[in-house]
């Protein structure tokens, strides 16, 4: 029995979540390698079924690992007094993740934060869900702000 979509997207999501994490230790990865690391994991991950192409994972994966510039310098002006080297490496793939859902994967803001609070959760330390929450808040706002002076200005 298939588990229902949200419950798909959610593992989805934390399959993604998990790659990602590990990216920032392989700097030189090309979208091939990329690709490879997310075949492999499938079986670690206890996701042998989960295929790349056409996957939310993939997406997520390709689309955080193809803005990592952006969505970094979006956590960098959200978190004042801290260097994004700082910042725990679960916070950075959580944050990068939810950033990339609000800002390309069109996931409304509210369920972008709660997903992300639900991975620091279970990945972060005790005081991650408050961290990840409150830039995320921030950064949310302020987008959404963005989105409002755009379409007045259209």
């Amino acid at each position: 029995m298939n588990p229902r979509p949200k419950q798909q997207r959610q593992r989805q999501r934390r399959f993604a979540f998990q790659i990602l994490y590990a990216l920032p230790f392989h700097p030189q990865l090309t979208e091939t390698d990329l690709a490879q690391a997310f075949v492999l994991f499938r079986s670690d991950a206890g996701c042998p079924e989960l295929e790349r192409e056409g996957s939310y994972a993939w997406e997520l994966v390709r689309g955080v690992w193809r803005h990592y510039p952006e969505l970094d310098a979006i956590i960098a002006q959200h978190t004042t007094g801290w260097k994004l080297e700082r910042i725990a490496a679960v916070e950075r793939a959580i944050l990068r993740l939810a950033l990339y859902e609000m800002r390309y994967a069109a996931l409304p803001f509210k369920i972008a934060v709660n997903e992300a609070i639900e991975l620091a959760k279970t990945f972060g330390e005790e005081g991650s869900r408050v961290f990840v929450n409150g830039i995320l808040d921030a950064a949310g706002k302020a987008m959404t702000l963005a989105q409002k002076k755009s379409e007045a200005g259209a």
